[in-house]
């Protein structure tokens, strides 16, 4: 979104069932989680990356990156990190 309010929507393909989480991390990219039991990266340059939780069916939601790049989420009862 610009300073102007002028928003850009970017598709998810594959993302079937919704995204609920984002943040922002330290290198300028978003993580989001996926209803699906994923993880994604958006980089700056358009590019998607899809990254499977350990257990399926979990359905991450919350979602924060620390400064160290490791993404941390919630699912559930359980607290998951993926480190990038």
């Amino acid at each position: 979104m610009t300073i102007e309010g002028a928003a850009t929507e970017i598709p998810l393909p594959g993302a079937d069932n919704g995204s609920s989480g984002l943040a922002l991390g330290p290198d300028g990219n978003l993580r989001f989680t996926l209803s699906d039991s994923r993880v994604g990266r958006l980089t700056l340059a358009g590019e998607i990356t899809y990254f499977p939780t350990v257990r399926p069916y979990t359905y991450p939601q919350g979602i924060a990156v620390g400064p160290d790049g490791n993404v941390w989420f919630t699912a559930g009862n359980l607290i998951g990190r993926i480190s990038l």
